[in-house]
């Protein structure tokens, strides 16, 4: 048997040249790895992708997709110009419009407060985001973010200091986006702050280092911009520098109550010995204006405890036609139960206040008196506080953070959280928190500690403001150039809802 007749035989009548089995085998399997390869590379090509997102007039701040909102100060004679590069197979889609994979533009003309809205369908960027139309006047601000705040939000109102322009309240979220704003109209927005049923108060300023103008109060607004009520002080002017809602929505105020007797102010430098003076009066007032409960500065301070400070600036001019001076400036009332926190600037000093009896339970800072507890730890306590603002107890009353101006003291202010042992009467320093930019603090400023320990703190009279860890090293940073914010009170995540925020915006947009 010759060899065509052994193949014809064990292969079954193969011609001359025919492949083997093991060939024909081998040539499936490649042709199946190709066909594999070509779907998979078909498969990768139609994959969802990453997007790149770029403005005219840009983003504020640049985009990011943990961000959900965004800023631009566009013009309403020009459409902001958005271009998106979709990868892969995400469809971006603008205003509810059809989406579009690869490279494509959309041009949406905006006014002031208006918004445009586009959508990532998928991929590692897929969600929703929103980018609101800044109004011509919306205060010039720089940011940066360095690490993970700890905060949501933060409530500001910078204006112009020492001017009654009106100027606007903001919202800014953790990543440096205005979220809320809101102008207004009627002066300069002071001391802004977030109430319980999401509403934001504020006092319209008009001029003066306190209050002095009787019309002007606390206007608390509703997201949609509207005026729900106004907290006033009784039987005078309304001052700046705080408001707390209490539970029962009565609220802590402070007023400037003019004293009717004179005072010798004569053995201090320039002063006169029959000199008009107004006292620091803490008051709770319900939601009609009456009065509940008062404290006044008169009747617990002595005149020996402000002497640094005294003569006080340049006299007053009350509308009445007096001329008077400010003799403690209250610029804090922190209620806690029983008790409350006052921090008299002109004291160099905060007072701890039973509400019952009005006695002083204990004082720190300012000059010795039986009351006062002693620094531990602190090495600027022998030179006690300089004209200290935003005082804040801790509900169990261990813990008092403020922001220390050290003003006419030497050295930059400061943020400090003390521990308070009324029992050893002791003050025990645990954080001192400085910024290197800022060396000194007239006035003005906050500094408040959030549950994980972190501060956000405006640098008083300074266009910073800043969230630091607990060793002083820089989160978040927002800086208005030609502004300055009274206070920045941070919202811890959860505390406002950003869709109601944008609801809002839009009820108040033209």
């Amino acid at each position: 048997m010759d060899s065509r007749e052994t193949a014809r035989g064990m292969g079954g009548g193969l011609r001359p040249g025919a492949r083997s089995w093991a060939a024909c085998l081998a040539l499936i399997a490649a042709a199946g790895v190709v066909a594999v390869a070509r779907t998979g590379a078909a498969a990768d090509a139609q994959a969802p992708g990453p997007v790149t997102v770029s403005s005219n007039p840009p983003l504020e701040p640049d985009f990011d997709p943990a961000a959900p909102d965004y800023a631009v100060r566009c013009d309403p004679k020009h459409p902001v110009v958005l271009t998106f590069d979709a990868s892969g197979s995400t469809r971006v889609s603008v205003n509810g419009g059809p989406g579009r994979t690869g490279h494509s533009t959309a041009r949406v003309r905006l006014e002031g407060g208006r918004a445009l809205s586009f959508a990532i369908d998928s991929g590692p960027d897929a969600g929703d985001y929103h980018v609101r139309c800044l109004p011509q006047d919306f205060p010039d601000f720089r940011l940066k973010v360095y690490g993970q705040p700890q905060a949501g939000w933060y409530v500001v109102s910078p204006d112009h200091w020492g001017a009654d322009t009106p100027d606007y309240t903001i919202v800014f979220d953790s990543h440096g986006a205005p979220v809320w704003w809101m102008r207004d109209p009627n002066g300069a927005p002071m001391n802004a702050s977030l109430l319980p049923h999401t509403r934001i108060a504020w006092y319209t300023y008009k001029g003066g280092p306190f209050g002095v103008h009787p019309e002007v109060g606390y206007g608390v607004h509703a997201l949609d911009g509207r005026l729900v009520h106004t907290y006033k002080a009784h039987g005078g002017s309304t001052d700046l520098h705080e408001l707390q809602v209490l539970p029962n929505r009565h609220a802590m105020v402070i007023r400037y109550k003019v004293r009717r007797k004179t005072v010798d102010l004569s053995r201090y430098p320039h002063g006169r010995r029959d000199t008009t003076v107004v006292d620091g009066q803490a008051q709770e007032v319900d939601r009609h204006g009456r009065l509940a409960w008062s404290w006044n500065t008169k009747d617990h301070i002595a005149l020996s405890e402000l002497k640094r400070w005294l003569p006080i600036g340049n006299p007053v001019h009350l509308p009445d036609g007096r001329w008077v001076r400010d003799l403690a400036h209250m610029n804090t009332i922190d209620p806690h139960g029983s008790t409350l926190l006052l921090s008299v600037r002109y004291a160099d000093a905060v007072y701890e206040i039973d509400r019952s009896s009005k006695r002083v339970l204990w004082k720190l800072g300012g000059t010795h008196t039986p009351q006062s507890l002693r620094f531990v730890g602190d090495p600027l306590g022998a030179s006690s506080f300089g004209g200290q603002h935003d005082a804040r107890l801790s509900d169990d009353g261990t813990l008092l953070t403020l922001f220390d101006n050290r003003s006419h003291r030497k050295g930059p202010p400061r943020a400090v959280l003390y521990r308070i042992d009324t029992t050893h009467r002791t003050a025990t320093l645990l954080e001192s928190i400085t910024d290197p930019s800022i060396k000194e603090s007239d006035c003005c400023g906050g500094a408040r500690r959030l549950p994980g320990g972190d501060w956000v703190i405006a640098w008083g009279h300074h266009t910073l403001i800043t969230e630091t860890d607990s060793k002083g090293n820089r989160v978040f940073l927002l800086r208005f150039p030609d502004r300055t914010s009274y206070r920045a009170v941070p919202v811890l995540p959860g505390g406002l809802d950003p869709a109601a925020l944008r609801a809002g915006m839009d009820a108040m947009a033209p």
